[in-house]
């Protein structure tokens, strides 16, 4: 053993304490600043090895110390296999120190830290204690919580000290309670098994912490956390001092007995589980929830209520949650399965939350047996699922269907329109002609509908979009109607927004849909009435084409009608022009092919506005030239000369 210098005794006492309570190779005191190893107990050259791997005036300033495991290979070190070292930090200047231990059992590794550590620690308060009590009265006087200190000097332990939060806490101001036992607080309350617990660790000068039921001077009771260090003089195998710590946590239990209540009265099953997976307390649903009585649970790994394959699993997730602790739900996105005690597996959605108490972390979780929620998905996965293909189904044999009439229908065209031409026929027999190739175009164009409703539904429709001049394809639809509209003297308004951009669109598709929707406006708008098509550069960049009639107007239920496939709006009017209610539900369908939306303002008796918006990524960066052409080359109807 070295010769002794200017150690404090407290910290030989470490030395003493650490060399009783392990088994070590060498424990070594090394003093700062000047880096000298000024005491040692064991074996000299290892405690000189430790010293050269410890750097002191980082741990000083620092304030934390160090653990290191040693590798066996370490020939130097011999049989050493770890290195604990922590900082004393000494008042009595200029030196503090730093005491360092080199273990041999590996077992001991983790315990010998925490022993360290504790010894260095309260080594390093009781000498702040002892140099400079004043000043540190002056310190505690500031402190958020209630601080006490009793002589353990005198006869029945009396109050030398108070701060002001112990007076704000209690009621009683210093002068009333100094050379009073603090037994006045408890009032009408024994607190004995607590009173024990302090008994016992004053008899054996250890640090100890209990909660008792104290009364404020005025009366009103309030739950304490105490925790109690004692405090030694130099040379004295006894403390001197016992230093108390006070926190009031009555609002935090009266959290915890109204979080209890909510436990037990929850309508759904809830546990409650410490960091490491062992339930702590559960409710009667959970119980019958899984087959269990309650107390066969406590103190049990959560693990019992999860099937054997998914352990590991949540054990991942039990940690990543301790990493990262937050409210959150496990089950909707993935499958979550719990295990009764009959060891039938059901699925549950889990809700996790999170709280702390006395420095200890715990976590409420709702389990919501979720059995019957997911037969109701599964039949209807499967009635979707059979409905799909129905839809399929029905859209193959629509195309097949009406694959097969357009080639008797194109015989019937093709004839007639050569009939027509005769002059060999009557008037009469001309007329005949007339309403047979109007009905054949009529049929051909049902037809049309009716296999572009199937690709549709089947998702069969392929678009291919390019830069589209809008005034082009709008003059196209304008003109498939343009007789009709001059047969039923309606007047004609176009407007195209000068500078119009491109729209990147499937031209195929776009005319479908402003033919479908002009044409609709057309048919169904009484004669001498009014059509306006418009196209404009709308908010955000958006392209909107705009087409607004004085026809009839639809109701709520008749425009919801209208979107569906085969329906339509029913009245006498809408009647006598006929129609199978494919126009608008094709043109709707190809708009959302694009990512845009069709919008229908309409009133009963107050015509009809559709809505074609498209999104701002279609809209292309520079107008086309031929924009600027508008519709002046276009022929107006007799209503608008």
């Amino acid at each position: 053993m070295a010769e002794l210098g200017e150690i404090p005794d407290l910290v030989l006492m470490i030395v003493e304490g650490l060399d009783k309570a392990l088994i070590c190779r060498s424990i070594v005191v090394l003093s700062h600043p000047k880096n000298k190893m000024d005491h040692w107990i064991g074996d000299r050259d290892v405690a000189l090895r430790v010293c050269q791997r410890i750097d002191a005036d980082f741990l000083i300033r620092d304030s934390r110390g160090t653990i290191e495991t040693v590798e066996p290979i370490d020939a130097a070190m011999g049989d050493v296999r770890y290195i604990a070292a922590y900082p004393v930090i000494s008042p009595l200047g200029p030196e503090s120190f730093v005491v360092a231990v080199a273990g041999t059992d590996g077992m001991q590794r983790d315990s010998a830290w925490a022993l360290l550590r504790a010894l260095a620690l309260e080594v390093t308060s009781e000498l702040m204690i002892q140099v400079n009590a004043p000043s540190i009265h002056a310190v505690l006087d500031d402190a958020p919580v209630g601080v006490s200190i009793v002589s353990m000097m005198a006869a029945d332990a009396p109050l030398i000290y108070v701060n002001r939060g112990f007076e704000r806490m209690t009621g009683y101001s210093r002068a009333e309670v100094t050379g009073r036992n603090c037994r006045f607080l408890q009032g009408n309350f024994e607190n004995e098994p607590q009173r024990r617990v302090i008994r016992e660790a004053q008899a054996v000068g250890q640090a100890c912490t209990v909660e008792l039921q104290n009364v404020r001077k005025d009366g009103r009771e309030f739950t304490n956390l105490l925790k109690l260090r004692p405090v030694y003089n130099a040379g004295d195998a006894k403390p001197s001092f016992y230093i108390g710590f006070q926190t009031d946590i009555s609002a935090q239990r009266q959290a915890e007995r109204a979080r209890e209540a909510i436990i037990d009265a929850a309508p759904i099953a809830m546990l409650v589980v410490d960091v490491n997976g062992v339930i702590q307390r559960v409710n009667a649903q959970l119980e019958t929830l899984f087959g269990y009585a309650g107390e066969t649970l406590i103190g049990r790994s959560v693990e019992m209520l999860i099937p054997a394959n998914l352990h590991s699993r949540h054990q991942e997730l039990r940690e990543a949650f301790q990493r990262s602790p937050s409210k959150r739900q496990m089950g909707p996105d993935r499958a979550v399965r719990a295990l009764r005690h009959n060891g039938t597996e059901f699925p549950v959605e889990i809700g996790l939350s999170y709280y702390t108490d006395e420095d200890q972390a715990y976590v409420i979780a709702a389990i919501n047996d979720i059995s019957q929620r997911k037969a109701l998905e599964d039949n209807l996965r499967e009635k979707k699922e059979e409905a799909e293909l129905a839809n399929q189904a029905q859209a193959a044999f629509f195309a097949n269907v009406s694959h097969e009439l357009r080639t008797p229908l194109n015989a019937i065209i093709g004839f007639s329109d050569i009939l027509k031409t005769n002059t060999a026929i009557g008037e009469k027999e001309r007329e005949y002609l007339k309403d047979i190739n109007e009905s054949a175009w009529h049929l051909f164009e049902v037809i049309d509908h009716i296999l572009h409703s199937a690709k549709l539904s089947a998702g069969k429709w392929k678009i291919n979009p390019h830069r589209l001049n809008v005034a082009q394809i709008v003059r196209y639809a304008i003109r498939q109607i343009e007789l009709y509209a001059q047969k039923k003297r309606l007047a004609l308004q176009v407007a195209i927004q000068p500078d119009m951009p491109d729209l990147w669109a499937d031209e195929r598709s776009l005319r479908q849909v402003l033919t479908n929707l002009i044409t609709n406006a057309t048919k169904y708008t009484p004669a001498d009435g009014r059509i306006d098509v418009a196209a404009r550069l709308g908010s955000n960049a958006k392209i909107c084409i705009e087409i607004a009639d004085t026809g009839p107007g639809m109701d709520r239920n008749e425009k919801r009608r209208a979107l569906e496939p085969f329906g339509s709006a029913e009245d006498s009017y809408t009647r006598r022009e006929g129609g199978i209610g494919l126009g608008l539900p094709i043109a709707n369908a190809l708009v959302h092919l694009h990512q845009g939306r069709l919008e229908i303002d309409t009133e009963k008796g107050r015509g009809t506005i559709v809505r074609i918006i498209m999104p701002a990524d279609r809209t292309c960066a520079n107008p086309s030239p031929k924009n600027a052409l508008g519709f002046k080359d276009m022929p107006t109807t007799n209503a608008e000369r």
